[in-house]
């Protein structure tokens, strides 16, 4: 009746005894985290909630210490401020950046020898194809896109970070 609100009724099939969660899900989360050494990660992004989003991925992996910066003048200030030999193990860079874009970064931090080798992995809501190629062509060793697949993006982390070499 017009005026009068809605009344809903949801039915759900009773789950047969022994059903669980979905393998794949299952081995997701009981899976331990790989245990490599302490690894150093700097998020250039300027998202508050993506960069809060980001915390709550890493802190899956409490041997990762991430430290992000919210400009590309200030991600690029604090790898320049990095004694030689002592840079994070990986940059995720977003492209939309209020001081300039990711693909700038890109030239810089490649055209630099002080961090041309350092790893980077773009982590981006703009997939379009041109950006993604460029992106790839500049330097980027992957293009995530926003929001991110939490389970590949910790595969793909886990598997820059474990063989990285530890520097004390």
């Amino acid at each position: 009746i017009e005026g009068q609100g809605s009344v809903f009724t949801l039915t759900l099939p009773l789950a047969a005894e022994g059903d669980t969660v979905s393998p794949t899900l299952q081995d997701t989360a009981a899976a331990e985290p790989p245990m490599y050494r302490p690894r150093r990660v700097l998020y250039i992004e300027d998202n508050a909630v993506n960069a809060e989003v980001m915390r709550g991925i890493f802190a899956q992996r409490p041997q990762v210490r991430l430290d992000v910066r919210a400009t590309a003048e200030e991600g690029l200030a604090l790898l320049a401020a990095c004694p030689p030999g002592d840079l994070p193990n990986l940059l995720l860079l977003d492209m939309h950046l209020p001081d300039g874009d990711g693909l700038g970064v890109l030239a810089r931090l490649k055209a630099d020898p002080h961090t041309a080798a350092l790893p980077v992995v773009v982590v981006s809501a703009d997939v379009s194809a041109g950006l993604m190629d460029a992106a790839r062509r500049a330097g980027a060793l992957d293009y995530l896109a926003k929001p991110v697949n939490v389970g590949a993006l910790l595969r793909l982390i886990d598997g820059l970070l474990e063989p990285a070499e530890t520097r004390y």
